[in-house]
């Protein structure tokens, strides 16, 4: 089963082991899901070397230590001519009792509640998870309210990035400890 919305950079699919040997395998698919991304031109400015490129560095990415924190880690690729594939974590991490959304579904689905009770605690968050993602040594490049995942439940209220393609080097920490996010750009 297709997770979330298809998007420019592939689709997300719910893993499913199909080994019985095995323990837990129902516990294990909520750990982890596949990314499948076609080497296909879908747009004219859009070159297959571009996609290669943005699957390489989302790989690249989600396999660098400490991203668990920020995004879903990375375990492993497959690449052939035609299509990338990768494991990574499953933004549920097992959990039944939360629920995940895009940014832009949780402020257009809940406008009340985000402006009244979690406006302020998301832009901390965000903040946070931003100045984590620059001290492992990156920016995102495509930073917008898809690729920023709020997660609720009854104990717990977090944000995560998604789709690390467009992540560029970040070259420089020494402005981490200013106050805004715009002081450390």
């Amino acid at each position: 089963n297709r997770l979330g919305k298809k998007s420019a950079n592939g689709s997300v699919f719910e893993l499913h082991w199909l080994n019985g040997n095995i323990q837990n395998s129902k516990n294990v698919n909520k750990l982890y899901v596949i990314k499948y991304v076609p080497f296909i031109v879908s747009e004219s400015s859009v070159s297959i070397k571009s996609i290669k490129k943005s699957f390489d560095r989302e790989v690249e990415v989600g396999q660098t230590s400490g991203i668990e924190s920020i995004g879903p880690k990375i375990y492993g690729s497959y690449k052939t001519f035609t299509f990338g594939i990768y494991v990574m974590d499953n933004l549920y991490e097992g959990h039944d009792n939360i629920d995940i959304y895009s940014l832009f579904d949780f402020m257009t689905k809940n406008p009340k509640q985000y402006y009244t009770t979690y406006q302020t605690l998301i832009f901390k968050k965000l903040n946070h998870v931003l100045r984590k993602f620059y001290k492992l040594g990156y920016y995102h490049g495509d930073l917008h309210s898809e690729n920023i995942i709020v997660r609720i439940g009854r104990n717990a209220f977090d944000i995560r990035l998604i789709d690390y393609g467009s992540s560029q080097i970040y070259k420089t920490t020494k402005n981490l400890n200013k106050n805004s996010i715009e002081n450390i750009l």
